[in-house]
């Protein structure tokens, strides 16, 4: 299946999309970071999500020197029910790491999705 891309910025609470069970949206947080090259980051899905079947890809590692908005991939695993996403619902939450020292190479010189300001698909 080829992702098509769409908006969902004209979306509420009230009036939410709905994601149907087993289908799987890239997603783009509201929130712009901008890590240093001593920092690491690791976005992890919040609990109430994944209780009400959400699931989150384990690809949330963020580098150091990361700059832009993070795309997520998003799962319903319910088999009934689907679920609402909307601007502005919470789903996550990053955990930042220091290290003890700066990568030889950071992820400004190589990384593939830095600057990303999109939901961006694989690059390879």
């Amino acid at each position: 299946d080829e992702l098509q891309p769409f908006s969902i910025a004209d979306r509420t609470k009230e009036r939410p999309y709905w994601l149907e069970p087993g289908h799987f949206v890239l997603a783009e947080t509201e929130e712009m970071l901008s890590l240093p090259s001593h920092v690491v980051g690791e976005f992890k899905l919040k609990s109430s999500r994944a209780r009400e079947g959400m699931n989150h890809a384990l690809a949330g590692y963020i580098d150091p020197s990361y700059m832009g908005r993070l795309t997520l991939e998003l799962k319903n695993v319910r088999r009934f029910h689907a679920l609402p996403l909307y601007p502005g619902l919470l789903i996550g939450q990053c955990i930042f790491t220091q290290l003890l020292g700066c990568p030889l190479k950071d992820y400004k010189e190589t990384g593939r999705y830095n600057g990303d300001l999109k939901v961006t698909a694989s690059k390879g």
